[in-house]
């Protein structure tokens, strides 16, 4: 049933699977219980479906992941009593998040020579993160550990350009790249606040179009 679904979209359109790299922004929040660097890289797979060479469709899925260690400095005064202080010992915990993008898409173009597609594309996007705090993470049954969960909703608006590498074959080797930009609701995390995310939008990847 799959197979016969797939050849009647491949024989009414032409279908591209792309790996690609992307960019995420998260302006500011809590977000340094994480990462000191706003900027993520997400990696992940989108499909398009070229309905016509001048209008297609998109379904995307990336990920991303990252973490730090959070010091917290405790002082101790001189045994002789004094009044000047010095650094003693350092607690702290771990925190990191794991995200997941999904995004349902809509691009329009223009096919110049058979190869080049410059084209223009709207996508819808949901972000479903975990984040976990851990003061010990030699221990799996650590009763500190806390796990929140969010999931957040936005889009992206952005122009980009498909290169398809000519070939005598069905199938070609296509590369592409786009920049726009990205909005999302703010990402709750419990207790801990919420993410802010916007900003700039990249994204490149390279695949097969048949």
């Amino acid at each position: 049933m799959t197979l016969l679904l797939l050849s009647s979209l491949a024989s009414a359109a032409d279908l591209e699977v792309n790996a690609e790299v992307g960019r995420l922004e998260i302006a500011g929040g809590n977000w340094d219980l994480f990462d000191y660097n706003e900027i993520q890289t997400t990696y992940g797979v989108r499909a398009d479906w070229h309905k016509t060479d001048r209008l297609g469709f998109s379904a995307s899925y990336a990920h991303f992941v990252t973490g730090g260690h959070n010091s917290v400095w405790d002082y101790w005064e001189y045994d002789d009593g004094g009044s000047e202080t010095s650094p003693g010992a350092v607690e702290g915990f771990d925190a990191a998040i794991r995200g997941h993008l999904v995004g349902l898409g809509v691009r329009g173009g223009v096919d110049l020579w058979g190869w080049l597609n410059p084209y223009a594309t709207v996508e819808a996007r949901g972000l479903h993160a975990a984040v976990r705090l851990d003061d010990d993470t030699q221990d799996d049954d650590n009763p500190n550990q806390i796990t929140r969960r969010g999931t957040t909703f936005g889009g992206v608006a952005a122009l980009g350009l498909d290169i398809r590498i000519p070939s005598k074959y069905r199938w070609a080797v296509s590369h592409n790249l786009e920049i726009g930009y990205q909005a999302m609701l703010p990402l709750g995390i419990g207790e801990l606040g919420s993410l802010p995310i916007y900003g700039v939008h990249v994204r490149a990847g390279a695949g097969v179009r048949f």
